[in-house]
């Protein structure tokens, strides 16, 4: 939240909000949460606040139904006594994308819980969400990283692999509450990781959502820093597949081939071993394509966007 010249006021989080997964009411209530709890650090009531614009991200949201996914919203806030006098509803890759590179052409590469590239040279957009190659397209996240670190886990648990680096972490970090704490003392570590791999024979997880899976990327990362060799392939293969999906969006554009940046947003690519991996097979498949540091985070494109009135 910020005022007119673009000063922080306040920031808010309410936590995962995908509409793909959570329902778009949900998203709704969680951006009414962020909010106010962005007010309540100014001390400020929702209801006596009156918005000049607000700009939400949201995955999925694109020119087929943004109208109404924005009409929903205008819906929502009036039910609340929201006063906002615009709204704006773009795709969060849009954003982060307008972030990275301030409405200069590039691509960027979102890589959360799942994984999204989006590149735009002028009025040309692309999305890996919207290609045919979808499925492929969408590993490389964090989702996909649990996933085999919970299936190469459970192996090394059921086979009592003491030498298992990657096991003890996590072992570790589940035993002291830093992971999955709300199952301590109700279930063990072994029902948990059979409960995950379900993912594997297309079957619904019965006790983790998408984003408890996600959370184990940071400890098979930590495993690779320590050696873990298993670890280090499941980071490599993450790596293969961004750098696929940068390429294939580049294709798209009619920029492959030629010097583009591109811009990685998320916390998966902030792993070193993600990073190095990602450098050395772009500069296979994209030799003439520049890393760079994004100029926004998501959240400051978000408000550049409001405050400027841009798209």
């Amino acid at each position: 939240m910020a005022d007119s010249s673009g000063n922080v006021l306040a920031v808010g989080f309410s936590g995962s909000s995908n509409p793909n997964f959570k329902g778009l009411y949900f998203a709704c209530s969680s951006v009414l949460l962020s909010l106010k709890k962005a007010l309540d650090v100014m001390h400020e009531d929702v209801h006596n606040v009156k918005f000049a614009c607000i700009c939400i991200g949201l995955s999925g949201a694109g020119a087929n139904n943004r109208a109404e996914i924005k009409r929903i919203f205008l819906k929502y806030f009036e039910t609340f006594s929201i006063d906002c006098a615009k709204l704006k509803v773009y795709s969060d890759a849009l954003i982060a994308w307008h972030g990275a590179f301030r409405g200069e052409s590039g691509v960027v590469v979102l890589s959360g819980t799942g994984a999204l590239t989006y590149g735009k040279v002028g009025s040309k957009e692309v999305s890996s969400a919207n290609m045919k190659e979808r499925v492929a397209l969408l590993r490389g996240g964090g989702f996909h990283i649990g996933l085999y670190g919970a299936k190469f886990c459970l192996k090394d648990l059921n086979e009592n692999r003491s030498d298992s680096v990657l096991l003890k972490i996590i072992q570790n970090a589940f035993e002291s509450g830093a992971l999955w704490k709300r199952y301590q003392g109700k279930r063990t570590l072994q029902e948990i990781l059979e409960d995950a791999i379900r993912c594997f024979k297309r079957e619904k997880m019965l006790l983790l959502a998408r984003e408890d899976l996600a959370s184990l990327a940071q400890y098979v990362d930590a495993a690779a820093e320590k050696g873990s060799p298993v670890a280090r392939v499941i980071l490599r293969g993450t790596a293969t597949q961004v750098s696929t999906n940068i390429s294939s969006v580049a294709t798209l554009l009619d920029i492959s081939g030629t010097n583009f940046k591109v811009a990685v947003v998320g916390s998966v690519i902030n792993s070193f071993t993600v990073k190095w991996n990602l450098r050395q097979k772009l500069a296979i498949e994209e030799p003439f394509a520049e890393l760079v540091e994004p100029l926004l985070p998501p959240e400051m494109g978000a408000l550049d966007i409001a405050i400027r009135d841009l798209y």
